[in-house]
């Protein structure tokens, strides 16, 4: 499983995610600092990206089996990065918005083309599970440094400087992903909108379950302005990753996601109660 293409991969992901969410709060704190706009007019505009995921999805089976997928991916990559350059000159809330639709659809198409069609090419398929775990893990870690480089580089660079940084963070996935090799594919005559790639109906349920997470995480994201706070996050994934292999051989898997979801409602409740004063 760990060969050349799939660290490859593995890297680019890691680089990709750390450079999209290092956005959320440059750009948060670029439209209510500077921009004049309202904490409720921001959060819009970042929430958007993520509904934006799935615009192009109906068009994803087409892309990867008539064109180049290291193209598809590379391209898409290519003008995720190029969108962000626009956003210094967007003075209407609406410009803004657009852009992040804009970028939120290439993104779903760049983790279509990277995670579900690109790490399976090049990983045997008695793996493919495993590799599918890491791969997600790799984006996990990233999104959380992130996180943490747009809150903390805000102190020592401009907007215009943490887009350049967002630009040189995108330029890296797509050196690495031109540099992994996959056997050539004839194109296929597909439709051009499909289910395939993008939506399993018999998956539809916990999908939308899983989604409370990513809905939580974003609020917080959103919300909370500490370092400590995601360093704390990030200790917890990996007490996780170090328990999941003991944990998961003895418990059932409903059981460890409906933990999960009380754990995550718990402390969200305790970070939100005010802490008592002391008499």
């Amino acid at each position: 499983m760990w060969n050349k293409n799939f660290n490859l991969l593995l890297i680019a992901n890691f680089f990709l995610y750390t450079a999209v969410y290092m956005l959320f709060p440059a750009l948060h704190h670029w439209m209510v600092s500077e921009g004049g706009y309202t904490g409720f007019q921001a959060g819009g505009a970042i929430a958007i990206f993520g509904a934006s995921l799935f615009l192009l999805g109906a068009f994803n089976n087409y892309l990867v089996d008539t064109f180049k997928r290291k193209n598809v991916c590379t391209r898409s990559l290519l003008l995720l990065a190029l969108l962000g350059l626009l956003y210094p000159y967007a003075g209407e809330w609406g410009m803004i918005f657009l852009l992040r639709v804009l970028q939120g659809a290439l993104f779903g198409v760049v983790l279509m083309a990277m995670g579900s069609t690109l790490v399976i090419d090049v990983t045997p398929s008695q793996y493919r599970n495993k590799a599918s775990v890491v791969f997600t893990w790799s984006g996990v870690l990233g999104m959380l440094c992130g996180i943490l480089l747009g809150y903390n580089a805000g102190w020592y660079l401009s907007f215009q400087q943490q887009i350049y940084l967002f630009v040189g963070l995108c330029a890296l996935p797509v050196v690495l992903v031109s540099m992994v090799e996959v056997c050539f594919r004839a194109p296929l005559d597909l439709p051009l909108l499909s289910f395939d790639r993008f939506l399993l109906f018999r998956t539809l349920i916990p999908g939308l379950n899983m989604m409370v997470v990513p809905f939580i995480l974003g609020v917080l994201f959103s919300s909370i302005f500490d370092t400590f706070f995601y360093i704390c996050i990030i200790a917890g994934f990996i007490v996780f990753l170090l328990l999941d292999r003991v944990v998961r051989k003895q418990v059932n898997g409903r059981l460890l996601n409906g933990v999960g979801l009380v754990l995550m409602c718990v402390a969200v409740w305790c970070w939100a109660v005010p802490p008592k004063k002391k008499c």
